[in-house]
């Protein structure tokens, strides 16, 4: 008998999902990564055993050996959770376990060198004694009678050649050196003053009930408004979880990650915390992910890919904001964060709390009809719910077209400098201008690359596509036409800055968007710089909408607050509402109290009703009627199947031949699932690619499973046959956005 593994090959390609049996010497548990020779050229590949077993010496004949054992191990839990990401999501299964093998894991370490003192009395000595030439050795020598000194720090900072001085030291009987491994530790300045927390009776009563839910096995919805003190309530949980020496997991959206919400957990558990966000390097994540194993960490905050942290114990995951789009992968695999933890939760018995202000509609149909406990926070930890008023702008816009504030809205800023408090105010659109179209022959700037319009960055003169990159130098004259200029048309972040610069210039403005903070560390020293008052206004994106508490501020006004409503997808209005009731949240958080501006040219519309009664709860019911009439989550499961290619001829080809393989496999199980499309994307080229797409709506969860299952066919076993050369295929599961 011969002992073998079959693994899976970490190979792109979906023509090799499947998994390979090769010769091993000894045993080797699943999880294990390998190396193997695969394919006509043998060339070396990695791969993760998947099992393992013996055959006869006659099977055995023609197979490959197992070149080499590595030393990382995917856990057994991880990877049947992988096993279930791949028929979840329609992925690979190599795509799946990637997840769970980080990049990074074969950076080096850093090793720094210590001096450590012996004998006093020789150091006394030697200082006496020395030359006052030997600076180097007299510093030393010094700075070890105040205790062991890190040699290769001080190196790095005076720029001396300070080890084989150290050395010499070491071989006086002085001090003796040692090498230590130095932990790349994400830093931060950024403090918050608390005092200790202390629950009120609706926290107290949610957080009781709450521990209950996570004895008996069931997830928990935790609907709380703006400033309720759901973190209180994550950080009580948390330290109960702690004390049963268990693991546990903050999930926060990227936009949330902020210093300030990292602070509040570090504020109550110092060290134990690791802080994985895209601001960290690749070294500080290693460096984490080892004192994880080592047991010296032991809670994990960061955004969706905190969830494939290394905790072996994990006892509680927290998703705050779990109605963020940001929970959902846009590369493949197309994972929903919050639907993985439910699985992740399930395998290991840790208990999963979903946090909001403003739940999805299928998050909070899930929690009215008993699919996740509701449990809800009210009201307000300090202060109240700021009032919000509705402003429509259509008539004083129409006579001044060029302003991107309401007089009205001006007159309230004034007022709230005046009386030394800020401002938030919110426009979700960076740059200066939307687009820039030429006043002789009407050419719009557009990306080389995509089917969008370039936005015009007056900060280095640039005109960019926020969707691939691309950049070009602004130019006043018409490319197109050499005769005309280019004219402003619609507007950014950094047009409002000039504008307040212009018609209230007593202010001082702070810009947080990703132009301002793309070097690292100037999203915290902004937010720092504000928190200090160094700012009265601060102006920004989605990055400003959650996450922040600044008792100073008790205006917030939100600008283009119809934008979001014209985008033809049936979650607009969800989007809409859950970004202004963020934002608004924004204000009041004092006992002062606070109030909201909405800018619209559109105030008829109902959802700006529901906004102006922070009525979340009628909205929902309201919006459900539709839903169930048009068959749309969650009443139905979304598929969308998204094609891409160079050549358009060959995305939509791919999008029809897939379309009516499904048809033909249905008919054989007599099933009748009806497409949307194919069509092409609304936004038909992106990063030089065209895009084509197909919907199925299915009601049935078998069916979905049905359908899944034969998409997954389709696209591995017949792959050749439908999928044209150098097309990109993927499918989403219920995608956050039908565009």
């Amino acid at each position: 008998m011969q002992r073998i593994v079959n693994v899976v090959i970490r190979h792109k390609s979906k023509f090799v999902d499947r998994e390979y049996s090769y010769l091993t010497e000894e045993e080797i548990k699943p999880g294990t990564l390998v190396w193997v020779s695969f394919g006509k050229g043998d060339s070396p590949y990695e791969a993760v055993v998947m099992s393992g077993g013996e055959i006869g010496e006659e099977a055995a004949q023609g197979l490959k050996r197992v070149l080499r054992v590595e030393d990382f191990v995917v856990p057994a839990l991880k990877l049947e959770l992988a096993q279930w990401i791949k028929k979840m999501y329609l992925c690979s299964l190599n795509e799946a376990l990637s997840l769970f093998i980080p990049k990074h894991r074969e950076m080096s370490v850093i090793y720094d060198v210590f001096l450590i003192p012996s004998d006093e009395s020789l150091i006394e000595q030697a200082i006496l004694t020395e030359r006052k030439t030997a600076k180097n050795k007299i510093l030393l020598l010094q700075l070890l009678q105040e205790g062991e000194v890190n040699v290769s720090a001080l190196q790095r900072e005076l720029g001396k050649p300070l080890l084989e001085t150290a050395r010499k030291i070491e071989k006086s009987g002085a001090a003796y050196l040692e090498r230590r491994r130095v932990n790349r530790i994400p830093q931060s300045n950024y403090r918050i003053r608390r005092d200790p927390i202390k629950l009120n009776e609706e926290q107290l009563l949610v957080t009781k009930n709450i521990r209950a839910n996570i004895v008996d096995g069931v997830n928990t919805l935790l609907h709380g408004i703006t400033g309720s003190g759901k973190t209180e309530v994550y950080i009580e949980l948390i330290r109960d979880c702690l004390a049963k020496g268990k693991q546990a997991i903050v999930l926060v959206p990227e936009i949330s990650l902020t210093p300030q919400t990292i602070a509040r957990f570090r504020n109550v558990f110092g060290d134990r915390i690791a802080a994985f966000h895209s601001q960290i390097s690749q070294g500080e994540r290693k460096d984490q992910e080892d004192l994880i194993r080592s047991g010296a960490i032991d809670i994990v905050i960061g955004a969706r890919s905190a969830l494939f942290a290394p905790l072996d114990n994990l006892g509680l995951v927290v998703i705050d904001e779990c109605h963020d789009d940001a929970y959902k992968s846009e590369s493949s695999p197309k994972y929903d964060a919050v639907e993985v933890a439910k699985e992740l939760c399930r395998l290991c018995g840790a208990g999963l709390v979903m946090g909001t202000a403003t739940p999805t509609v299928e998050q909070y149909y899930d929690a009215v009809y008993g699919a996740v406990d509701l449990q809800v926070l009210k009201h307000r930890e300090k202060g109240k719910l700021p009032q919000i008023e509705i402003l429509d702008t259509f008539e004083e816009f129409k006579q001044k077209p060029d302003i991107l504030l309401s007089d009205r809205a001006v007159e309230a800023i004034r007022e709230e400098i005046a009386e030394k408090k800020q401002v938030i105010i919110f426009l979700n659109k960076r740059g200066f201008a939307a687009t820039l179209s030429c006043n002789e022959c009407n050419h719009t700037v557009s990306c080389p690359n995509c089917d969008i319009s370039l936005t015009y960055h007056r900060a280095g003169e640039q005109m960019l596509c926020h969707y691939c990159g691309f950049s070009e130098p602004y130019t006043k004259k018409c490319k197109a036409c050499g005769i005309g200029e280019y004219r402003y048309i619609g507007y950014g972040t950094q047009r409002l800055q000039e504008e307040l610069a212009q018609r209230i210039p007593e202010a001082s403005v702070l810009r947080l968007d990703r132009d301002t903070t793309r070097e690292k560390g100037k999203h915290e020293e902004h937010l720092a710089s504000f928190q200090a008052k160094q700012s009265d206004i601060l102006i920004g994106t989605q990055m400003i909408s959650k996450g922040l508490d600044f008792e100073s501020v008790n205006l917030v006004v939100v600008l283009n607050a119809d934008q979001g409503l014209r985008f033809p997808d049936y979650r607009s209005s969800e989007k809409t509402l859950g970004t202004i009731l963020q934002v608004a949240g924004r204000a009041g958080r004092s006992e002062s109290g606070g109030r909201v501006l909405v800018q619209t040219l559109d105030s008829a519309n109902k959802i700006f009703d529901f906004i102006g009664r922070q009525d979340y709860s009628g909205y929902f019911w309201e919006e459900i009627k539709e839903r169930q009439a048009f068959l749309y989550p969650p009443f139905s499961s979304l598929i969308k199947i998204q094609t891409a290619s160079e050549r358009e001829e060959d995305a939509a080809e791919t999008a029809k031949k897939i379309k009516d393989a499904v048809e033909y496999f249905a008919k054989k199980r007599r099933k009748d699932f009806q497409p949307i499309g194919p069509t092409p994307n609304l936004i038909r080229r992106m990063e030089g690619k065209f895009r084509w797409q197909v919907f199925y709506k299915v009601q049935q969860d078998e069916d979905a499973k049905m359908l899944k299952s034969m998409l997954g066919y389709i696209l591995s076993e017949k792959r050749n046959v439908v999928v044209a050369r150098n097309t990109a295929v993927s499918v989403e599961i219920n995608p956050k956005s039908l565009i």
